[in-house]
């Protein structure tokens, strides 16, 4: 096989495993709304004032959607602020962070700590089943707060609190 052909055929490997990885191969392209048929409108006095307050009201009764993400599975409904996740066998909150889903950043991990700290007493610690709180409502500077506390964090042991987790828990 030619030398060119060769690189052509990689070139399209590692584009398409690059594309499945990151989830733009895999992802369902959202599907287009149907065209709304053409009501007569109605005069401003008509309109009742019930369908309008109904319309939010039914967003926030919005049933949550399931994803599977890292280990376990991810519970939220389409862009809300905030979700859960059942923690699956072998997660960790670095793993979970780093799913596109959550953060896309394990380094944000200290996030996931924060929001459920009454429920994981150790960062490196915690168990299949559990409930977690995953926020994505989050500022800039609780976002770059978590990754310094992540990336500067220390020596740690499992089963122990480390005392820089729970200043960070003080401090944030």
């Amino acid at each position: 096989m030619p030398k060119t052909k060769q690189m052509l055929y990689l070139s399209a490997f590692i584009l398409g495993a690059a594309l499945v990885s990151s989830g733009c191969a895999t992802q369902p392209k959202e599907a287009e709304p149907a065209p709304e048929e053409e009501a007569e409108p109605m005069a401003e006095e008509e309109k009742a004032p019930e369908a309008e307050e109904a319309e939010p009201e039914q967003a926030q009764m919005a049933e949550p959607e399931e994803k599977r993400v890292a280990n376990g599975v991810l519970r939220a409904v389409p862009g809300a602020s905030e979700g859960t996740y059942t923690v699956g066998r072998g997660d960790n909150l670095w793993n979970i962070a780093a799913a596109d889903a959550i953060y896309g950043d394990p380094f944000a991990w200290p996030l996931i700590y924060k929001h459920n700290s009454g429920k994981i007493e150790d960062a490196d610690l915690i168990y299949p089943d559990q409930e977690l709180l995953i926020r994505w409502d989050v500022s800039s500077a609780a976002f770059d707060a978590a990754v310094r506390h992540a990336r500067t964090r220390g020596a740690w042991r499992l089963g122990e609190t480390e005392a820089s987790d729970l200043e960070y828990l003080r401090s944030n």
